[in-house]
């Protein structure tokens, strides 16, 4: 979370850089410096390989414009079941530019260790997933056959990774609402099903800690 509190109730809490301006081919300065297969390796900022279960293929990458004041990185694995996209995990990189003075910073709220660090953990009911509905996320979905719809619930995990605390790593991991026995809207806090929130959130976190191994 940037200085301007990018954190709100909804999706506009800072999941998202999501929220952000997709471009597909801006090269990262750090991409030479990561390799994947089922895992990612990372060399830099932050050093650490992720190793995603294989049942979430590798799908490809996305370069992103942030808004103008950062690019990011992400890599998506996801499970297709008859052409649409079920369980899914993105592996999210992102770094202010060097003109930018805003650095990104967390409240110490749920924190969860992976590999050697903590991570600000937090879990969301998201309706209508912005990430979703952008053209540039819908055409690289659509140049792979793969549909995907707008409602998930989504499990993230997010740290700084330098001193200057110009870097920040995420890992998503996302179910979409289709799955679920009651309509996504109806788990937020207003909803008529809040209530049953807590026993999908421990499910969910459940199932997102089994996704994926980080290795520092």
């Amino acid at each position: 979370m940037s200085k301007e509190n990018p954190l709100p109730a909804t999706f506009a809490m800072r999941i998202l850089p999501l929220v952000l301006i997709l471009q597909i081919g801006a090269v990262s300065p750090l991409a030479g410096q990561r390799r994947v297969e089922q895992t990612i390796r990372s060399d830099t900022l932050p050093r650490v390989s992720v190793t995603v279960d294989p049942t979430l293929g590798y799908l490809g990458r996305l370069d992103l414009d942030v808004g103008g004041r950062a690019r990011a990185e992400q890599h998506l694995f996801g499970e297709i079941i008859e052409g649409r996209l079920g369980r899914a995990l993105i592996v999210h990189f992102e770094h202010f530019l060097p003109a930018n003075d805003h650095t990104f910073d967390y409240p110490r709220l749920r924190m969860t260790r992976l590999g050697t660090h903590e991570y600000l953990h937090q879990t969301w009911p998201l309706p209508d997933w912005d990430l979703f509905r952008l053209p540039e996320m819908v055409r690289f979905l659509e140049q792979r056959g793969i549909a995907a719809g707008t409602d998930w619930i989504v499990s993230r995990y997010v740290r700084v990774v330098s001193d200057d605390r110009k870097h920040e790593f995420i890992i998503f991991y996302l179910e979409p609402g289709r799955g679920l026995p009651m309509p996504v809207a109806d788990l937020r806090p207003e909803g008529r099903a809040r209530d049953q929130w807590p026993g999908i959130e421990r499910g969910l976190i459940e199932r997102a800690e089994a996704a994926f191994e980080v290795v520092d």
